[in-house]
């Protein structure tokens, strides 16, 4: 199984994929985790990925184009379209059964870690064609949400056999 991440922080995100049960998976080769630092994907010299909401309103979002770009670099490196999960806290809870689901259903996966208040809507309503959905992990809600795509990771990887054990024991 292949997990792609999209965040700011993949420094973050790897050293907490390089311990305990998924850092043993990924040694062992039952797991491919790559992380890509949404930043590099931005066209201004300040590497900017944070803006105002597109309609007004308070905060900051992520803007739409550079999690685009990066969701279109995944994809054309997959060769398809490649099931993607927005990691929100107003998605559908991250269950035992919907980890099987996902296990079950997809061999490659893509995690979009937002930031700020949010990604620009733009971003997710034109995901909608590309099997976009979202995922929170039960009714907690965690910050910085790179968290929720470890809790994510981890759940779906204890279906999968390793180390001379099915994990769904």
């Amino acid at each position: 199984m292949r997990i792609d991440i999209m965040t700011l922080f993949p420094d973050a995100v790897e050293a907490m994929m390089g311990s305990s049960i998924i850092g043993r998976a990924r040694e062992r080769g039952f797991v491919t985790i790559q992380t890509h630092q949404i930043r590099d994907y931005t066209t201004n010299k300040q590497m900017q990925v944070d803006d105002y909401p597109y309609g007004g309103g308070r905060g900051a979002v992520m803007q739409a184009d550079p999690l685009y770009r990066c969701w279109q670099h995944i994809c054309d490196e997959a060769g398809e379209r490649v099931h993607t999960i927005y990691m929100s806290p107003c998605g559908r809870v991250l269950t035992q059964q919907v980890a099987r689901e996902l296990k079950a259903q997809y061999d490659h996966l893509i995690l979009v870690c937002g930031h700020y208040e949010g990604v620009d809507q733009r971003f997710l309503f034109g995901q909608a064609l590309f099997q976009q959905e979202d995922v929170v992990r039960r009714d907690v809600v965690h910050k910085p949400v790179f968290y929720r795509a470890y809790s994510v990771t981890t759940r779906i990887k204890r279906f999968t056999a390793w180390s001379g054990r099915s994990a769904a024991a």
